[in-house]
């Protein structure tokens, strides 16, 4: 192109194979001058540049890697509540397409009952402040209700909020599990109590000698287990 003098000068880059069997980027700058004699080039070794560049989009594509196939539900989202980034495990855990979710905000997929607690939170990070663990619900687009919990921060650019990143995990099943566990601790307590509460005011009557005066064996036998009844009562 600069012998057929379409252009008057080029720029570019090329790898060339050393002797040693190793090889180095050059960066290119050619000028044809008038009257067209020659073509004259100047190389600047770019080899280092190139190789932190390529380390650069490997560290990338480790990160886009880690958080794409995450299990965790990740979430970027603007200062003003509209998603830029969420992850595969987020998209399939709430039923949106990336299509959908362009234009969506965080306040559409929460639920109404935790409308105001998360405005408190988004608004609390957003100034830098470090909030903890959160818990709240989210709203699949189907309608569905899922509890999660996990961590949200700020990313700040002199001292202003450019996005905040959370990274939340869906314990409904642990919710629910926890549910079944209190209500069956509730009915066995309820269903102890009454017959334990029987029992101890029972020996407690005989230990007072309601029924009359106990042999010394006896009243040993029967303060032990009406000190244990006491003990399941509480």
């Amino acid at each position: 192109r600069l012998a057929d003098k379409s252009i008057d000068a080029i720029a570019f880059e090329n790898r060339y194979a050393c002797k040693d069997g190793s090889y180095r980027w050059l960066s290119w700058n050619a000028t044809a001058y008038e009257p067209f004699e020659a073509i004259y080039a100047t190389a600047r070794d770019i080899t280092v540049h190139r190789k932190a560049e390529q380390a650069l989009k490997e560290s990338e594509a480790r990160y886009s890697d880690l958080f794409e196939n995450a299990t965790d539900l990740i979430q970027i989202v603007s200062p003003d509540g509209d998603y830029l980034y969420t992850n595969r495990a987020w998209k399939e855990s709430l039923g949106y397409t990336d299509a959908e979710i362009e234009g969506l905000s965080m306040f559409d997929i929460l639920h109404p009952d935790q409308q105001s607690h998360c405005h408190d939170v988004f608004s609390r990070v957003m100034t830098g402040e470090a909030v903890g663990r959160v818990e709240t619900i989210f709203v699949t687009k189907d309608g569905r209700s899922i509890d999660v919990e996990g961590d949200i921060n700020c990313k700040m650019d002199n001292g202003r909020p450019v996005s905040t990143r959370g990274i939340f995990r869906d314990i409904t099943e642990r919710k629910i599990v926890d549910q079944m566990k209190s209500e069956f601790i509730s009915t066995v307590s309820h269903e102890l109590r009454t017959p334990l509460t029987s029992i101890h005011g029972s020996l407690g009557l005989i230990v007072g000698g309601v029924t009359g005066e106990l042999s010394e064996q006896t009243r040993s036998l029967i303060e032990i287990a009406h000190t244990n009844t006491d003990r399941l009562v509480r």
